[in-house]
């Protein structure tokens, strides 16, 4: 192996030799801190802003909501028109089922799967306009959601089929002598609670041909499904 000639090899001084700078890396370094420090400014002033918006028309407890509650007999006729529909699916008819305000009361009232809405949901009425309920609803707020205020009023739901299961789509919210900006309002989340695998309502879902407000009920059809 031959030693390099001190005389040949280049040197750190000659303007010749092309010496690597540690200045774009800095500069892209920089660019990052900026972007993200102007990122992390956005996100907390964005997020000031909505705690401080939310905080207008929501309040730090839950209201008193009256617990849905119903007579043997209300839950006897509420369980009867569900047993209707679960035959209809079963037989492959068309049926046509309605339900009032004191049927989804019952339902509440009795169903185990709509245990969590029991002292957070009363129905008031039913119209063309949306099923009124009266709903006390935890908002999470504060950094990363940790807080939690409530959201007390009176909301308008249209049932819909969607997603395999019928949801509640929310129209409307009202809290007495305060606004509810329209975008939360076109933004909150459905109402969803019935697991569309669990028996028997997997037999019921798929037979649902339409659901939707027809005066002071919610009517429920089913639907023939022709062998292909």
């Amino acid at each position: 192996m031959s030693t390099p000639d001190p005389a040949t090899a280049p040197s750190e001084t000659d303007p010749t030799v092309a010496v690597s700078s540690p200045l774009p890396g800095c500069i892209i370094l920089i660019s990052i801190i900026v972007v993200f420090g102007t990122l992390a400014t956005l996100f907390t002033v964005v997020f000031v802003k909505q705690s401080r918006a939310i905080a207008e028309f929501t309040a730090e407890t839950a209201a008193a909501v009256p617990v849905a509650t119903a007579t043997p007999e209300q839950i006897a006729d509420a369980n009867r028109k569900l047993e209707d529909l679960l035959l209809a699916a079963a037989r492959n008819e068309m049926d046509r089922v309605l339900f009032t305000a004191t049927d989804l009361n019952a339902i509440i009232a009795s169903q185990e799967l709509l245990a969590d809405f029991r002292g957070q949901t009363h129905i008031r009425g039913i119209s063309e306009e949306g099923i009124e309920a009266e709903m006390t609803q935890p908002i999470r707020t504060g950094f990363l959601r940790q807080g939690t205020r409530h959201l007390n009023g009176i909301f308008r739901v249209k049932p819909e089929l969607a997603g395999g299961t019928v949801l509640f789509r929310v129209v409307g919210i009202e809290v007495p002598g305060k606004e509810v900006p329209a975008g939360f309002v076109n933004t909150y989340p459905a109402f969803m609670k019935i697991d569309p695998k669990l028996s028997p309502i997997d037999q019921v879902l798929p037979k649902i041909g339409r659901i939707y407000l027809e005066g002071e009920n919610v009517v429920v059809e089913t639907r023939v499904s022709l062998p292909r």
